[in-house]
């Protein structure tokens, strides 16, 4: 009767009070305890089984103090196994907590070091400007693991930062940005303005509990975002724009993600510089094609004998002079 009593109020508290509570869930200690309990329960049925057989005495002070040493086993067992559960499983669960944090440490390296790495790809591959953007904003999402990524350039004719490229689910948050691009016009509350104003990264690890970006929570809290980091890129060692990077949980941005960030930001803008060294000599090459075909034209019509020497050698001898010598 009194364990049936006990059943029936156990079972009324509910599952999230004692004794319940340590026996439900997927902790150690409570896996412990459900492997453990039919022994207890077992072990006490058997104490009383044998009291009852070598005790067979209807004096009801044998059979109170049987039942008191029944419940007293009990008790005593269910304390031990209960300690020695709690023991075992706070060491278990240590040790497995900690090499989840292992794991977990593991893949966010190698995930570092996969964005990096493919990053560095793109641009051995990419030979422009608007086609890199969009593969390094790819590659933050898919292999950096952020909610979105995008590109912006100082837009000069209108003072702002106009975004060139961007992937990722940004739930029209970047069609609410109007960011300024000029050291005169960029906000300081705005933290891809404090990037372009400082030229260093700037980070939000906190986005919807920050009042500095509070004019952003509603656009925010509907795009995911709980997290933004902004990296400055530079071309020929003026910042000109900024990589922005969107996170879905607060504390995304550790200090291993942030020097890989600055490592991929550093390149882009070698990228840069490579993209408008390159155009330079096409420039250039141009230029002089230009240049060589109009001297040519103006040396071919001319009336005039030209002729040029080098190195002791004819290089050029125009028409004019070409018949003044009796070639035709």
């Amino acid at each position: 009767a009194l364990v049936a009593l006990g059943v029936g109020l156990t079972a009324a508290a509910g599952p999230h009070t004692w004794p319940l509570n340590i026996l439900i869930g997927p902790s150690t200690r409570a896996r412990l305890l459900r492997a453990l309990l039919p022994t207890v329960v077992l072990l006490s049925l058997v104490n009383d089984w044998i009291t009852a057989v070598l005790l067979e005495n209807p004096d009801r002070r044998v059979v109170l103090a049987s039942a008191i040493t029944a419940i007293s086993f009990l008790l005593v067992v269910g304390f031990v196994v209960s300690w020695v559960s709690r023991a075992i499983g706070n060491v278990l669960d240590r040790t497995e907590a900690q090499r989840k944090r292992v794991e977990l440490a593991l893949v966010q390296r190698t995930n570092l070091y996969d964005m990096l790495s493919q990053t560095n790809k793109a641009i051995m591959r990419i030979a422009g400007r608007d086609e890199l953007f969009g593969a390094v904003c790819r590659i933050a999402v898919e292999h950096g693991h952020f909610r979105f990524a995008w590109v912006g350039l100082n837009d000069a004719n209108h003072h702002r930062l106009k975004p060139i490229a961007h992937y990722g689910d940004n739930a029209g948050y970047l069609d609410q940005l109007d960011i300024s691009g000029g050291s005169a016009g960029a906000s300081r509350r705005d933290l891809t303005g404090q990037a372009l104003l400082s030229g260093t990264h700037v980070i939000n690890n906190d986005f919807l509990n920050d009042p500095a970006t509070a004019p952003w929570h509603a656009a925010a809290r509907h795009a995911g975002i709980r997290a933004a980091g902004k990296f400055p890129i530079r071309q020929g060692g003026a910042v000109v724009g900024a990589i922005s990077f969107y996170a879905d949980c607060p504390t995304f941005f550790s200090e291993d993600l942030i020097a890989t960030l600055d490592a991929m930001a550093e390149d882009v803008s070698c990228a840069l510089d490579q993209f408008a060294y390159q155009a330079e000599i096409l420039y250039a090459a141009e230029a002089l094609r230009a240049s060589e075909a109009q001297f040519r034209l103006l040396a071919e019509e001319n009336l005039a004998g030209v002729v040029i020497v080098q190195d002791g050698r004819f290089k050029y001898v125009n028409p004019a002079r070409a018949r003044m010598l009796g070639y035709s």
